[in-house]
């Protein structure tokens, strides 16, 4: 009865929301590995290395996609997202090689260890152009920051991604880039990195049976 009484004075709108909580809960737990890929910095293409990552990840099994970047321009996303996935395997961080988003990278990585959340691993994306034409290879914002930084840090790097204006036009279009173009250098560099990320990821445990784990 007392319990019934505390639970009437909780407003509807909070009700709902825990209801809400609960069944993402539920949800999420049906699934073995949740990354969790981060910047602390906007125009890195942190959603695009999610998505193509995803792609990878899906050719040997299952893989799913949520975007927590809603809205932009905060920092409760990062929090939210280590209070509702507290048993994500770990961070993925995105970066490009030039030193302002390094610099915002450390705060996610200072961030990520606050809320005793594993790194699992640091990416360079835009990291070096490869001419299609005459096959020269142009550091438009520069190489090798973020293999530095992972360094300094004590993180693994996990690879450099390489601009290929065809991951725009693919964006665009609604067409993994990884998909589309297989063979590419920057293809390559996703599946490269997602071989190196697999054993980074934790054990999984036997998903509990009986009618309370459907």
């Amino acid at each position: 009865m007392a319990e019934e009484l505390e639970t009437a004075q909780i407003p509807p709108h909070i009700m709902a929301a825990m209801r809400e909580r609960m069944k993402m809960a539920q949800r999420m737990s049906r699934i073995k590995h949740k990354i969790v890929v981060m910047s602390g910095k906007g125009g890195v293409g942190k959603s695009t290395v999610a998505a193509n990552l995803a792609c990878v990840l899906a050719e040997n099994g299952a893989a799913g996609l949520v975007d927590a970047d809603v809205p932009p321009g905060t920092s409760d996303e990062p929090l939210s997202v280590a209070q509702e996935i507290p048993d994500a395997d770990g961070a993925v961080v995105v970066t490009t090689p030039q030193e302002v988003s390094l610099l915002d990278v450390r705060k996610s990585i200072a961030f990520a260890r606050a809320v005793k959340m594993d790194i699992l691993g640091v990416i360079e994306n835009m990291s070096g152009f490869v001419c299609p034409h005459c096959g020269k290879e142009t550091a438009i914002f520069k190489v090798g920051g973020g293999e530095a930084a992972a360094e300094e840090l004590g993180l693994p790097f996990l690879g450099r991604i390489p601009l290929d204006p065809r991951i725009v036009i693919g964006g665009d279009a609604g067409k993994p880039f990884v998909l589309e173009h297989p063979d590419s250098a920057a293809a390559q560099a996703f599946r490269e990195i997602v071989k190196k990320l697999r054993p980074r990821l934790k054990e999984t445990k036997p998903r509990p049976t009986g009618p309370l784990a459907k």
